[in-house]
């Protein structure tokens, strides 16, 4: 029996973090168990009252560091995309040694050529068809996926200065907020790993997430036509990321693993995007427009992360 898999985008989010990589022979040892090493923290951003009564006047203060003089916050996105190559269920971890290991995994979904998948469009159902192979019955504690080394996304915040709407930025490897009055709607922006892989600089080419219902992992690799062979990418050449980055490999692990038993006739796939998806970065005393009007105000942009969940039927 073959199981059904389909996608369905939630209106709950989850969201991401960066940080730096430690130095170590295997992918394993980059990363820990203990949320205390997810050192780059950020948390949702507040809304926006209309009624005037609890207007946000900036999204600088009261929100988390993410460096001197800079904060963030996450927000929801009205287009995510990305190109998802391969996604599998795992029976241990497959980010070991010095390439994914694939040899206790299912996939669920192999496509070498790769389907865009728009996690913008929330609560919709994007069907993926049935796996070549069904998944043996039993526990399924990891979730694996093959995705592309850039995502594309779009979106607004509002303060009480102005509205404030994504656009490209072609000086880095992500996008930027400017105000209404000059970007009337907001626009897509490609943020890319390719470079400085999960910082805004350097190298940074693995990425680890402790959300309260599990682990999240990521690692940067390059590929292959059937993205089999997928070696992690660990140099570092002129200050940037060196060798070929063309995949995005991440794990979820949930704290209650997935159970498929002898009934079980079909997964429905759930990504947890939406409140999280879009990372917003203010500053103090520094704004793209150059204008202190712009202060404290949503200024860069970036792709945060999402979490997928399988759910048995």
């Amino acid at each position: 029996m073959k199981l059904f898999t389909k996608i369905l985008l939630l209106n709950t989010g989850l969201v991401g973090i960066f940080l730096s990589p430690k130095a170590f022979a295997n992918i394993q040892d980059q990363f820990t168990t203990s949320a205390a090493d997810d050192t780059f923290k950020a948390n949702k951003c507040p809304n926006f009252d209309t009624s005037g009564s609890d207007q946000l006047a900036n999204v600088y203060d009261n929100q988390l560091n993410t460096g001197e003089n800079f904060k963030s916050c996450y927000s929801q996105p009205t287009v995510y995309k990305f190109t998802l190559y391969r996604m599998s269920l795992c029976t241990s971890s497959p980010l070991i040694g010095s390439k994914v290991d694939f040899s206790t995994c299912v996939d669920t979904f192999n496509k070498p050529a790769g389907l865009e998948l728009d996690l913008g469009n929330i609560n919709s159902e994007v069907p993926l068809g049935s796996s070549e192979i069904r998944p043996p019955s039993g526990k399924y504690p990891h979730m694996l996926m093959v995705m592309g080394n850039s995502f594309t996304l779009k979106g607004s915040y509002q303060t009480a200065v102005t509205t404030y709407n994504t656009e490209n930025d072609t000086s880095t490897h992500s996008g930027k907020f400017t105000p209404q009055s000059s970007n009337p709607t907001p626009q897509e922006f490609e943020h890319s790993f390719a470079k400085y892989g999960f910082s805004g600089n350097g190298c940074s080419y693995i990425y680890q997430r402790t959300p309260s219902d599990g682990q999240i992992r990521a690692a940067l690799t390059n590929n292959d036509s059937s993205n089999d062979n997928l070696t992690y990418q660990t140099s570092v050449s002129g200050g940037q990321c060196g060798g070929t980055i063309t995949r995005l490999v991440g794990v979820y692990s949930p704290t209650t693993p997935l159970t498929i038993t002898d009934e079980t006739n079909g997964l429905e796939l759930q990504f947890v995007i939406s409140d999280g998806g879009l990372q917003v970065e203010s500053a103090l005393n520094q704004h793209n427009t150059g204008s202190s009007t712009h202060f404290k105000q949503p200024s860069w942009a970036f792709a945060g992360d999402f979490k997928p969940k399988f759910v048995p039927f």
